[in-house]
């Protein structure tokens, strides 16, 4: 639908486009798949691309923390899931209505902000040394955790290796835990 302007005018139009997902058939491909909830959320986004791809337009923008530059960059790029909005599930009662507010944050958008800090920590970590680090301690002795933004003060982090691994041996493999100290919701 047209909002305001013209399609393809040089001057350029504002316009909305609404979708239908199907659940039964999404789901139905995803086995162990949850059902939407009234109260739940789900990661998504839309993207469109233009001019043979010199043109990218996201529905919400794909940011990640960047431990090689300590800062959160802009990523061209749909296989982030963890950057994805959020769509959350309201009662049909509210939607009718016309309501747009959202729940208060249950603490797990910290907790997600903090263990996906950790995630692409560790993989710099295992860029820069060949193996993923054994603890925490390890990464912020490296500068590779966000210490500074959202949920750096807000969260727990714990993080360990594959199983057998001694305790401070970097590993193959890792887990990571963050759980956020306001509301005990955990991510990993």
């Amino acid at each position: 639908r047209v909002l305001r302007g013209r399609l393809n005018a040089p001057e350029g139009a504002a316009w909305a486009v609404e979708i239908a997902l199907c659940h039964s058939d999404t789901l139905a491909r995803q086995p162990g798949a949850v059902k939407p909830a009234v109260g739940g959320a789900w990661r998504i986004n839309f993207s469109r691309v233009e001019r043979k791809g010199e043109v990218n337009w996201v529905w919400r923008p794909q940011v990640v923390w960047e431990p090689r530059r300590r800062r959160y960059e802009g990523k061209v790029n749909m296989h982030l899931p963890d950057a994805w909005g959020l769509v959350k599930f309201a009662p049909h009662a509210a939607a009718d209505a016309g309501e747009t507010t959202l729940p208060a944050d249950s603490g797990a958008v910290a907790a997600h902000a903090a263990a996906m800090s950790v995630y692409y920590a560790q993989h710099a970590h295992r860029e820069q040394l060949g193996a993923f680090a054994p603890s925490v301690a390890a990464l912020r002795a490296r500068a590779l955790l966000d210490e500074h933004e959202g949920s750096a003060g807000r969260c727990e982090v714990e993080v360990s290796t594959e199983a057998g691994a001694a305790p401070a041996e970097a590993g193959e493999a890792f887990t990571a835990c963050a759980t956020d100290a306001q509301s005990g919701v955990s991510v990993s």
